[in-house]
This record gives C-alpha cells, sequence and structure tokens, in this order.
C-alpha cells in the first residue's frame, strides 16, 4: 500500500467517523439504505465498524482526487495523452515498454521544448500548440515514477541537440526543469541540451565499456530525421543496449525529411537514395542478426526494434 494512503487512513481513524452523518451520503460504493437500517437493527456493533470503515474509505477516495497526494494523477495524464494528443499512437508503447522490461536507465534521442508554464498553464493538461513538446518526456518520466514504486530505481536521459530555445521573444530552454519539478518527475530527470547525439552516444560506449554507466534499456528515436543521423544513433546505441533492451522508433516511414531549420540538416540526396530513415531501419535490421523489427501499422508511424537473444 502506498505510504501516502496508509498515513490518510490512519488520520481517518474511528473517532474522525461523524456518527450524525449517515454513510449513504458520503460513500459512493458499500451499502444501500435499507441494507444499512437492517444491519444497524441485526447488530449495532457490527453496523459501527462497519460505518468506520466506510468512512475511511471515502477518505481515500476523496484523496485519489487530490492531485496533490494522489499518484494516479501520472496513470490519468497518460491516458488522456493516448487518448487525444496528436503523439497518441506511441504513448502506450513507450510507457509500457520500460514498465515490462524494469528498465533502470532509459535513453530518447529528441525532446524539443514545452511552453510551461508560459502559455500551457495546466501542468497535467494537453497543449493546443502543435510545437509542444516534451511529450514524450513527461511520458517516460512518468514511467520512472511507477518504477520507483516498484522498487526499481529508473532515470530518463534526453539529448536535444539544439541547446536554446526563443520562442516569439520568450526563452523557454529552461521551462522543461520548471514543468517536471512542479510535477514531482525532476529527480529522474537529466537533460543535455546542445549535443550532438551520435556523438554523445560514442561517449557512452567508453563509459559504458568501463562499468562508469549502465546499459541502455529502452531508448526512443526521435531526433533528426534523416538517413545519415539514424543510422548513426541506431550503430551507437547497439553496442551500450543491456539484452532485454527495446528501441521505439518515431516518424519511421520518413523517406525524405526536409525541416528547412538552421538546426537539423535537411536529407541528403545520397540519404534519399538509401530510404532516410526508413531505410536505415531495414539496413540496420539486415546487417543485425541480433535485432528484430516490428513495424506498426500506419499511421502509427514508429517501428520496435528487440534485441533477438534467440540468436
Amino acid at each position: 500500500m502506498p505510504k501516502w494512503i496508509s498515513n490518510l487512513m490512519e488520520k481517518f481513524n474511528d473517532k474522525d467517523a461523524p456518527d450524525n452523518v449517515p454513510p449513504i451520503t458520503f460513500v459512493p460504493q458499500g451499502i444501500e439504505g435499507k441494507q444499512w437500517e437492517r444491519l444497524k437493527a441485526r447488530d449495532p456493533e457490527l453496523a459501527s465498524q462497519f460505518r468506520k470503515w466506510l468512512w475511511r474509505q471515502h477518505a481515500v477516495i476523496v484523496a485519489l482526487n487530490n492531485e496533490q497526494v494522489s499518484e494516479y494523477r501520472y496513470w490519468e495524464m497518460v491516458r488522456k495523452y493516448a487518448a487525444d494528443s496528436p503523439f497518441w499512437y506511441a504513448i502506450v508503447p513507450i510507457f509500457s515498454y520500460p514498465l515490462v522490461l524494469r528498465a533502470r536507465r532509459m535513453v530518447e534521442m529528441g525532446t524539443a521544448f514545452t511552453f510551461y508554464p508560459q502559455s500551457l498553464e495546466d501542468r497535467w493538461a494537453i497543449s493546443s500548440m502543435a510545437d509542444e513538446g516534451m511529450i514524450s518526456t513527461r511520458i517516460l518520466l512518468s514511467a520512472c515514477q511507477v518504477l520507483e514504486t516498484m522498487g526499481i530505481a529508473s532515470k530518463l536521459t534526453s539529448i536535444e541537440v539544439r541547446g536554446e530555445a526563443i520562442y516569439e521573444g520568450v526563452d523557454i530552454t529552461h521551462n522543461g526543469e520548471i514543468l517536471f519539478e512542479d510535477m514531482g518527475l525532476r529527480k529522474y530527470w537529466e537533460p543535455i541540451f546542445g549535443v550532438d547525439s551520435a556523438e554523445w552516444l560514442k561517449e557512452q560506449q567508453a563509459l559504458v565499456s568501463e562499468g562508469k554507466e549502465l546499459p541502455i534499456d529502452f531508448a526512443l528515436l526521435d531526433s533528426n530525421h534523416t538517413y545519415t543521423l539514424t543510422r548513426a544513433e541506431l550503430e551507437g546505441l547497439a553496442p551500450i543496449m543491456s539484452d532485454q533492451a527495446v528501441i521505439i522508433i518515431d516518424n519511421c516511414y520518413t523517406l525524405y525529411y526536409e525541416p528547412n531549420a538552421d538546426w537539423s540538416e535537411d536529407e541528403s540526396d545520397e540519404g534519399i537514395r538509401k530510404g532516410g530513415k526508413f531505410g536505415a531501419i531495414v539496413e540496420f535490421a539486415a546487417t543485425r542478426a541480433d535485432w528484430e523489427v516490428e513495424w506498426f501499422p500506419y499511421p502509427m508511424e514508429i517501428a520496435c526494434l528487440r534485441r533477438n537473444v534467440k540468436k
């Protein structure tokens, strides 16, 4: 039982049950009015004990609707994003795989930025802004929180090539730190901005081989969607992933990436010839017997690479 619930039930002890309030007025589940009257007539002492449990039950149910104390808020946020966000197709996989894997170390390539608190006031709400980022970051950090309740220490490293972000004259570079502090998730997060993901992975290979870092259990690739970077990220990840590892690749069917942004390269002619991001995944899977790829049906636009331990 979560500690906050046990503390709450201790607070709402026997003496706090109001004798002058019928249970039917404050308990959504438990007993009908006629049943209550029959129970009191049959065994007053049993009815009194039952009433106290009803009061404690009510205290917990009320508290579950209080975001200041309830862990349910993380599950509810995930549900909302899976139902209504533009990124709906990836929410369930990126939330459930870390839980199934009992992932201790997670990495996402590409996290972008959030408009909280300037344009997004409710940290639990789904933003209506098309450019709102850190959606996957929210979901993965929520998975870290759930894993902690299971006794598993987990962390997420987010790599973003952009070192800063200015939106309509407002610096939103550090908004993510504010958001996740307010959500109670900051302690699980290691943000690294202004770094090339392929170069970062080379450094990690040395650290993992020396035992200075844990292997990666789960990775999400959602950075520059070109052939060159996708292939480099997959090759960089492969030697430092654990035996149970899973890699989710977003926008996996991209053939020709042209963001026209100063921070992101457009697809090269050679990359187009090789099939863009889609071709890079196909090529990697074809040359790696220890990995197998599962394609999710369009418009889900994600592919899942799993360690093939049998081979």
